[in-house]
């Protein structure tokens, strides 16, 4: 595992009201309920300010609902994180929330200490962080054969269009705004017009094979895609993520704990 660093110029002092002179994140991306020791040891070392989880924190499949009770690893890194720094986590599309009755039992994510953010938002010491959680979370089981439908299967995950009535009333909140957005796929067709003024993303793994410092295929994105890594356009920061959750490995790609000093 490595640890990549950015920078980010934003008068983070002005903006925050001048509680920061420099504001710290460390972004944690697709655990995928991985063990987490290693990760929590590198985040207690780089001694963030706040720690951002923008989804895929827990396995789940494309027809199963995400059950948070049974993601040991999951709640583990939550906990811990909590303990270590200021923690905000938002749903990806391994997250799927919506159960045959429409209730999944959340407070064991709730008693982490974690903020969960499911297209929602909140006021932390003089910024907006928001989660938009990815379009897939809440797609309501299939009445005829009980399964989830999900564009996934074919590879059109892309496709389903997340809350952007949520993202409109965030994108019209006064101040500075650092939004967490699993899918960077996203940032195009519906964040990169809003005022968000930091975008943290994952999703792509980054590219899952990397050559020339360019990811083959994500998804969503298809072959050589753009939004893989790194940062684009002084504000959407995408982590290749923290795990593999398919039988391809990954080759010139580590997993990756990112760290974003905002200045």
């Amino acid at each position: 595992m490595v640890v990549t660093r950015y920078r980010l110029q934003k008068n983070i002092k002005k903006v925050s009201g001048g509680q920061f002179k420099r504001l710290r994140i460390a972004l944690a991306a697709d655990l995928h309920d991985r063990p987490y020791e290693e990760v929590i040891s590198l985040i207690k070392k780089v001694r963030p300010d706040m720690i951002a989880v923008p989804g895929d924190l827990m396995r789940g499949g494309c027809s199963e609902v995400t059950e948070p009770s049974e993601q040991e690893n999951a709640l583990g890194f939550l906990m811990a994180a909590a303990a270590v720094a200021p923690t905000f986590y938002s749903l990806g599309n391994h997250e799927r929330f919506t159960g045959e009755n429409g209730f999944v039992d959340i407070m064991p994510i709730v008693r982490t200490g974690a903020v969960l953010l499911d297209d929602a938002a909140l006021q932390w010491k003089g910024i907006n962080i928001g989660g938009l959680s990815s379009a897939a979370v809440h797609v309501p089981l299939d009445e005829e054969n009980g399964e989830t439908r999900c564009a996934n299967r074919k590879g059109r995950d892309s496709e389903q269009v997340p809350n952007l009535r949520w993202l409109d009333e965030f994108n019209r909140l006064q101040g500075f705004k650092i939004l967490l957005c699993h899918q960077p796929e996203y940032y195009p067709l519906y964040v990169k017009a809003t005022s968000a003024d930091i975008v943290l993303s994952g999703h792509a793994h980054g590219g899952q094979w990397r050559f020339f410092g360019h990811g083959v295929f994500a998804p969503g994105q298809g072959m050589f895609p753009r939004l893989t890594s790194g940062v684009h356009d002084n504000r959407l920061v995408i982590s290749r993520g923290l795990s593999n959750t398919t039988w391809i490995p990954r080759i010139g790609n580590p997993p990756e704990l990112v760290v974003v000093d905002v200045l």
